[in-house]
């Protein structure tokens, strides 16, 4: 993965952040600029990375992944910067996942291989970039996903009119009422699996995939109860598209798991064989710059309810901060910043 052209891009006094005045520099010299926060070189607000809490939950998600037997394909809306990207990957991320084509054309500028596209591709522009990526680049490694017959169909028909020497690869996509998109039932994505297998030699299916992460209930305990029974559901569309021999040769995916419960994917998904074909990838984005409020009560719930964790050592820091200016105490109890949420 490169990111040169990030370092050779030119930022100034119209970059946020950089004081008022200053002449255009490449953004890999920033360092030369020697400018300290605290000391006050820097316009507020400002948003900062904290360098030793990036490492920290860069090895404890490698400790995780290690004793749990998962990759993962963490999720690029998270950070939306290719630099931690490369991080992640160095780290031994399986792939980068994305959710829009704007996304994953950033991802290949900067030459990154693999890529599982988690929603339905559509639209003729967005299809057709894809597939031209696909016959340019042989390493491409692509993965989208797809619920529908209608969806198999415009796939196999813009790859019929613009033929591969391989095929598109595809995730079939498991829902839950209420939720996104996927399908709702075990006959419905086996028809959409079967649906793919008959598109062969223009598309094939890779694996399942579900997205856990808008479930919810009157309490927590409730919530892992659905959680389990959804997760339960992607395994059991994936036993029968074993059973009938829907998935191509090779590893079969199993991937699901923001950033609340892939704890549960893992322990799940884990215990499945596949006649030992299985990659369970979870695609939490959030663990490495993480949260100090939300994500960190939904970190403290996974270790309440998979405790066996605390022996992988501290949990997961924040390590993304934003400084501001008190411009103003009206009241006693009141303290009025210089940053509101669009800044």
């Amino acid at each position: 993965m490169n990111v040169d052209t990030i370092e050779r891009s030119l930022v100034d006094h119209r970059t946020k952040g950089i004081p008022g005045g200053t002449a255009p520099f490449a953004l890999g010299q920033i360092g030369e600029r020697c400018w300290n926060v605290l000391r006050g070189d820097l316009p507020l607000p400002l948003a900062v990375l904290k360098e030793s809490a990036l490492e920290h939950n860069s090895q404890w998600m490698r400790h995780f992944l290690a004793r749990s037997g998962a990759a993962i394909a963490p999720h690029g809306k998270t950070t939306a910067s290719p630099q931690l990207f490369k991080r992640q990957l160095d780290d031994g991320a399986w792939a980068i996942t994305v959710a829009t084509m704007q996304q994953l054309q950033v991802c290949r500028e900067h030459g990154i291989q693999r890529i599982v596209f988690a929603n339905q591709l559509i639209g003729r522009p967005e299809i057709r970039y894809v597939l031209d990526e696909l016959h340019r680049d042989p390493a491409f490694d692509f993965y989208c996903l797809v619920d529908s017959i209608n969806g198999v169909r415009m796939l196999c028909e813009a790859a019929r009119e613009h033929p591969l020497q391989r095929p598109v690869q595809l995730l079939v996509e498991g829902g839950y009422a209420s939720g996104r998109a996927g399908c709702r039932s075990l006959p419905q994505a086996l028809k959409v699996a079967r649906a793919v297998k008959e598109a062969e030699p223009h598309l094939t299916l890779l694996g399942v995939e579900g997205f856990e992460g808008l479930i919810s209930g009157d309490s927590s305990e409730q919530v892992d109860v659905q959680v389990a029974a959804f997760l339960d559901f992607l395994v059991e569309v994936a036993a029968g598209c074993d059973d009938q021999g829907l998935f191509s040769p090779g590893p079969v995916i199993l991937s699901a798991g923001g950033s609340a419960f892939y704890d549960m994917v893992t322990d799940r998904f884990c215990q499945t064989s596949l006649n030992g074909r299985l990659q369970v990838v979870v695609r939490s984005g959030c663990y490495l710059t993480h949260d100090s409020r939300m994500y960190k009560d939904a970190f403290r719930e996974m270790l309440a309810r998979s405790p066996e964790l605390k022996s992988i050592g501290e949990g997961l820091r924040p390590a993304l901060e934003v400084w501001a200016y008190v411009q103003s105490r009206p009241e006693p109890e009141l303290a009025i910043t210089t940053m509101g949420k669009r800044d």
